[in-house]
């Protein structure tokens, strides 16, 4: 459709969509419905300053599609793009892609899903966002995929790598799941864009399995820029009821992320059944940065290794389960607790203690000028205290502590 269609509301029906042209409406509603793909190409406008984008793309025998390409916009006073397609063939696709500009002054909604209904059989949900995305009210992207036949594979994924503002909450989610025998999910969250969040953000990866034998792997991995004003948390979570199953959770961190108030950082699994094999991490590189008033997290069965350049005022509630807990911090950290893991390894500044730290073996403290301190409330418990990297400042240690030998 080209050319410059403007009405009051305006709803368009058909098997596919192309919309090159300008499309304006001055009341409630611009509704586009398609079962086959819906495509905004570039230099097409859609506009809805007081009003409500709605596109929606379903396709009950196949593939789904809605694309807004680069040099495409959207402004509206709320939007919403969603893709959704029920797999018929050996391969089934759901596709979300935002390319071009989407200005609205309430929420953005862009979403992908897919059910997969056949035994050996693949699918895929993709929700990706590369464009500029400004939402005064929220802002979501999800992908979503329901696998229902024994050995089959899918992939959920979100990917933001383009630039979003958002006042609000912004909320990035990959869910896959199903409940047949010897399935193959991933759910998988990139934050490699720059993201704005005045208000909270969460990204959740997560996949759901009720079969046997069954690999489910969910990870969250954050490369780009990500500010928050509020709070903030990374979930990577797989969750099993029945035997024979491998389940990793993972999050990985190698960009900047800034958070105003607590961050929490969580990779857990939760079986009713024990599987063969689980995995949580969380692991960050060593060009990697967080900055949050505080930090907190858990592992379920696995290690925490936060190797950056950090800047966290506290380090709150940390469990890592059957694994380590290492944290570099630039400056001064307290350490409220309760902190717990295998072997614990803290190097910043300054350390002040006023919680609770239990290292199954190991408690490695290193600090700068500003050395250790530790109040009466505190606690230490570890087979072994030592300093691998040297304390420059004074060691203040008067709680109650166990230690059962000081290296």
């Amino acid at each position: 459709m080209a050319g410059l269609l403007s009405a009051g509301n305006v709803e368009l029906d058909a098997p596919a969509l192309t919309l090159p042209g300008t499309i304006a409406g001055t009341g409630s509603l611009l509704a586009f419905y398609t079962s086959g793909s819906f495509a905004q190409t570039a230099g097409g406008t859609i506009q809805a300053q007081t009003g409500t984008v709605f596109v929606s793309d379903y396709n009950a025998a196949g593939n789904s599609s809605v694309v807004q390409a680069a040099g495409a916009t959207i402004i509206a006073n709320a939007a919403t793009l969603w893709s959704a397609a029920v797999a018929t063939g050996a391969t089934t696709t759901a596709t979300a892609l935002q390319a071009g500009s989407v200005i609205a002054g309430g929420s953005v909604w862009l979403a992908a899903a897919t059910q997969l209904n056949l035994a050996a059989a693949s699918a895929s949900a993709t929700t990706t966002q590369s464009g500029f995305l400004s939402a005064g009210g929220g802002a979501t992207l999800s992908s979503g995929l329901t696998v229902n036949g024994s050995g089959s594979t899918g992939t959920a994924s979100v990917v933001q790598s383009g630039s979003m503002a958002v006042t609000g909450a912004a909320t990035l989610t990959a869910s896959a799941g199903g409940t047949a025998s010897l399935q193959n999910v991933t759910a998988s969250v990139l934050q490699s864009g720059s993201l704005a969040v005045t208000g909270t953000g969460t990204l959740t990866a997560q996949t759901n399995q009720f079969g046997v034998s069954n690999t489910g792997t969910a990870s969250v991995a954050q490369s780009g820029w990500l500010n928050i004003s509020g709070n903030a948390a990374i979930l990577a979570g797989v969750t099993h009821d029945a035997s024979g199953a491998h389940a990793v959770a993972a999050i990985g961190q190698t960009g900047s992320l800034i958070v105003g108030g607590t961050a929490a950082l969580l990779a857990r699994a939760t079986e009713t059944v024990a599987p063969s094999s689980v995995s949580t991490t969380i692991l960050q590189a060593t060009t990697a940065f967080i900055a949050a008033g505080t930090l907190t997290g858990a592992t379920t069965n696995g290690g925490v290794a936060l190797a950056g350049t950090n800047a966290i005022a506290t380090l709150g509630s940390f469990t890592a389960a059957g694994g380590d807990f290492s944290l570099a911090n630039s400056g001064s950290i307290a350490i409220a607790g309760p902190l717990a893991a295998a072997n614990v390894a803290l190097n910043a500044g300054t350390i002040g203690i006023a919680g609770t730290i239990a290292a199954g073996t190991l408690l490695a403290l290193s600090a700068g000028a500003g050395g250790i301190q530790e109040t009466a409330g505190g606690s230490l418990t570890a087979g072994t205290l030592y300093s691998p990297a040297g304390i420059a400042g004074s060691v203040v240690l008067s709680g109650n502590n166990a230690i059962g030998t000081l290296g």
